[in-house]
This record gives C-alpha cells, sequence and structure tokens, in this order.
C-alpha cells in the first residue's frame, strides 16, 4: 500500500464578517490521491457551525472540489469551508 502524505485546506475566519481576527479558523486535511477529506479541525468562536457540514462531506467521500461547488451563504459561517477548499484547490474566490 503506497502512502501519500495527506493535504491541507485551512482558512483563516479574519475575512468572515462574522468573526473577529485572532487564531480561529478551520482545517481540512484531505488524501491528494484520492481526493477525500480525512479529517476536521475547526478553532474559534461558533466552531460547532461547522462541524455538520465537515462530517458531511467525510462521510459522502466528498472532494475538495465538492465542497467547493456546493452554496454557502453569504455571509455566514459556513462559507469559510467553501473558501478553504478553493484555497486547496489553488481557485480562491476570497482571501
Amino acid at each position: 500500500m503506497t502512502r501519500y502524505p495527506p493535504a491541507l485546506m485551512q482558512k483563516p475566519w479574519r475575512s468572515c464578517v462574522r468573526l473577529s481576527g485572532g487564531r480561529e479558523g478551520d482545517k481540512t486535511v484531505y488524501c491528494p490521491e484520492t481526493q477525500r477529506l480525512l479529517s476536521a479541525t475547526i478553532v474559534g468562536r461558533n466552531a460547532g457551525e461547522l462541524f455538520a457540514e465537515c462530517v458531511l462531506a467525510m462521510e459522502m467521500g466528498a472532494s475538495p472540489e465538492d465542497v467547493s461547488l456546493a452554496v454557502h451563504m453569504h455571509p455566514a459561517l459556513s462559507e469559510t469551508v467553501g473558501f478553504a477548499a478553493e484555497r486547496a484547490l489553488g481557485t480562491p474566490t476570497d482571501l
């Protein structure tokens, strides 16, 4: 079995209008070979709002592209998950 180093999707929350700056943000680890999401770490105020989307993405075997193509309302905290996926793909629409 070939092992591949995991890749990282991450987005600081400082650009989200609902949150203040600091160390808040979300990080999602995915396999670059299979493109499947493997884990998520979410730190900050209202972080619990994002767990459902990350767990659903992992359960359905979503790729960063799947997450980036999903509709994320603005302004909402969930859009940071979409931004992180876009950033991992090299197609960010917001920084």
